[in-house]
């Protein structure tokens, strides 16, 4: 037995059956960045001074417009006042961009937020973090921050 279809059933299943499967397995082409730290590279570190490299990355679709990096310096003991930390704004991350940075600090650290901060002895790691606030909508909010170690905990 067959069945025939109205034109109506057949225009409103054209477009229910579609919508219904990208409810179902999700739409992968979401205009969104996707802004992650590529890389954290400590080529030299001592109490005296530090030599680093850190890259982010948008593996989004679209660019990324003014995003905020902090370079948070993370300690043993942690300072009584402020975390020691560095802070940047990139005007633009476009696609598949890496922006990379060569960090070079020397005793007494210039450059931090706060001037209590200005020794690198009870430094134990570096935390990069991307859009720190979450101003920016992407397609993935927890790929944001990535650390590295780089000084024994006295």
């Amino acid at each position: 037995m067959i069945h025939h279809i109205s034109p109506i059933y057949r225009n409103v299943l054209s477009f229910v059956i579609p919508a219904v499967f990208l409810f179902i397995t999700g739409c992968d082409n979401d205009p969104k960045p996707d802004l992650i730290v590529d890389h954290i590279t400590v080529q030299s570190w001592t109490q005296e001074q530090m030599l680093s490299s850190v890259a982010i990355r948008n593996i989004g679709n679209v660019p990324a417009e003014n995003v905020r990096v902090y370079f948070n310096l993370e300690e043993n003991p942690e300072s009584q006042n402020h975390r020691p930390q560095f802070r940047r704004v990139v005007e633009t991350v476009n696609v598949n961009q890496q922006i990379t940075w060569s960090v070079y600090w020397n005793h007494p650290v210039n450059g931090l937020q706060h001037p209590d901060n200005q020794n690198l002895a009870n430094v134990t790691g570096i935390t990069i973090i991307v859009d720190p606030k979450s101003e920016i909508d992407e397609l993935d909010e927890t790929n944001n921050t990535s650390s590295v170690n780089v000084w024994p905990s006295p």
